[in-house]
């Protein structure tokens, strides 16, 4: 029996049950254990995953039960002043940004995402005990209450919409980048090159979000988000590690993989704000035609830009 034929022969329901049920304990964890993460992604990418069920029912569910499970595991208290206990959860935030579970976690996102059809992140399927998922679970009590498996220790996020997995994956996604990018103005250089991972790899499950529902929608989705907000505190926050990464180049010689990943979020966070202004997917969307906000992107984000360009 090969092994194709013994993961065709196990129903759905219990694969992925056991699957998420082991990748949110890597997540919620306090190892850097990631075998249920990598097993998962050997699957995806090693046997044909064409069932619909699993595409349009199992894989969604996993998809936003991850993205919430990731948010709510690094989401800091925000405070005006960092008194000692928020500076430590600042520390321990940055810590869990930039975990291998956590970016090994986004990483097999692009591969669950490549398998979800558009339509299947317009709506969440319903569970099958109806009078187990009350409407107002999110997607993380959702998919324990669905699988029938114990919820991780971490407080569920208050939401406006619940039930559309295009929303929450999207609300849970801009959250981690801000965090992502805002953890970068003081982390260790130790943990900036897993930090700028998890930055990029969340712009860029945020545009394939996009790119899935632009064109296919009449009516946008309404977004819990402040689109001006976040592309103040990603363009200071991204700003930086640009500056700091020119300044290393310079003084001790580029460091290998240094110059190229800082490159690589600068360009997709460019590219994802241009992909918001023009997505018909989203409301409130961001705005970057006016010419403050053109003049604050070019101010912040251009001229160390260009510099990095021509120091490669």
């Amino acid at each position: 029996m090969t092994a194709s034929t013994l993961y065709e022969a196990i129903e759905p329901q219990v694969v992925w049950k056991q699957l998420l049920n082991s990748i949110m304990s890597e997540i919620t964890g306090e190892t850097s254990r990631t075998e249920a993460i990598h097993m998962t992604k050997f699957l995806l990418e090693t046997f044909q995953v064409q069932d619909e069920e699993v595409q349009t029912i199992h894989l969604p569910i996993v998809f936003s039960a991850i993205s919430e499970s990731i948010r709510v595991r690094i989401q800091v208290p925000a405070t005006p002043r960092l008194t000692v206990c928020t500076q430590a959860y600042l520390e321990k935030d940055s810590f869990n940004a930039a975990s291998g579970p956590v970016c090994e976690a986004l990483i097999l996102q692009e591969e669950i995402l490549r398998h979800i059809p558009a339509t299947a992140l317009k709506l969440r399927p319903r569970s099958q005990e109806k009078s187990q998922t009350p409407p107002s679970q999110g997607p993380l009590e959702f998919a324990c209450s669905f699988y029938g498996i114990e919820k991780p220790p971490l407080n569920p996020i208050q939401r406006a919409c619940v039930d559309r997995p295009f929303v929450t994956n999207f609300e849970d996604l801009a959250a981690l980048t801000t965090i992502a990018a805002t953890s970068l103005m003081s982390c260790t250089p130790e943990l900036a090159h897993s930090l700028r991972g998890a930055f990029t790899q969340s712009v860029l499950l945020i545009m394939r979000l996009l790119g899935r529902m632009d064109q296919k929608l009449n009516v946008p989705f309404d977004i819990d988000w402040n689109p001006s907000e976040w592309l103040a505190a990603v363009l200071e926050s991204v700003e930086h590690p640009v500056r700091r990464a020119l300044c290393e180049v310079r003084c001790v010689g580029l460091i290998p993989g240094l110059q190229g990943s800082t490159f690589t979020m600068v360009d997709r966070m460019i590219s994802l704000a241009v992909s918001l202004h023009h997505s018909q997917s989203i409301q409130p969307k961001l705005a970057i035609d006016s010419r403050v906000t053109i003049s604050k992107m070019m101010t912040t984000v251009g001229p160390s830009f260009l510099k990095l360009r021509k120091v490669g």
